[in-house]
Formats: structure tokens, C-alpha cells, sequence
């Protein structure tokens, strides 16, 4: 999901910026998205740092986040729509 405001294109930019700042290793560190909107930038720092807090007024923005952040299991998709295929 995309909209005007998105920081997607800031990513590269928001990284090496921080990076710069903490003058070491992101990965033992948590990471906060203040302003999470579609939650692209915890998305993009969800696997470079520790653990990833997400905040935003908007319900759109908790159920994306949700999904983006919170969830790290890779879904089975396969088994799930073989036992659609095969019911009466």
C-alpha cells in the first residue's frame, strides 16, 4: 500500500542516516516507527534490528503493522489450498 507521505523512498536515506548515528551494529537494537502509517519502514528494519515497536493514531495502520511486523512465520499456503481442492 502506497499513498502521498509514504517513506519508502526515504529508506536508503533513513538507514544509512542511522547507521551513521549509532556508529555500530543495528542488530542487538530496538527500532520505533512513530509515525508507522503503512508500515513500510519497520518492514524494511524488521529483520536488521532486535525487535521493531510501530505506532500510529490510524486502525489501518495497526492491522498493516500487524501483519508487516508482527508476523514471522512464512504461511503454507500449499497444504491450506490442497485440502480446499480436495473437499466435496
Amino acid at each position: 500500500m502506497n499513498y502521498i507521505g509514504s517513506k519508502v523512498r526515504l529508506l536508503p536515506f533513513l538507514e544509512t542516516s542511522i547507521r551513521e548515528y549509532i556508529g555500530g551494529p543495528l542488530q542487538d537494537l530496538k527500532f520505533c516507527d512513530l509515525f508507522a502509517g503503512t508500515g513500510a519502514v519497520g518492514r524494511f528494519f524488521k529483520h536488521k534490528v532486535k525487535g521493531v515497536i510501530a505506532n500510529d493514531l490510524e486502525y489501518y495502520s495497526f492491522v498493516l503493522s500487524r501483519n508487516y511486523v508482527q508476523n514471522n512465520s512464512v504461511l503454507n499456503y500449499q497444504t491450506k489450498l490442497d485440502k480446499l481442492n480436495n473437499t466435496n
